[in-house]
């Protein structure tokens, strides 16, 4: 899987999820708080196409004071 922070921070970042299909990122550090955004970029299964559109959601937003 492959993610994209945006907001108050930036970056990319990849990982492999685990046998319960999660997987975990941390975001880079920002102290003076304000929106993070991630977004999936990409998703990888050997066979597989990755489509977009067939997900509810590929971005999400928090806000950190």
């Amino acid at each position: 899987m492959e993610i994209t922070w945006s907001g108050c921070v930036s970056g990319t970042d990849s990982g492999v999820t685990d046998s319960n299909g999660q997987v975990t990122f941390t975001s880079p550090v920002n102290a003076d708080g304000g929106t993070f955004t991630c977004t999936v970029d990409n998703l990888t299964k050997s066979g597989y196409p990755y489509s977009s559109g067939d997900n509810h959601e590929t971005s999400d937003s928090i806000q950190n004071p």
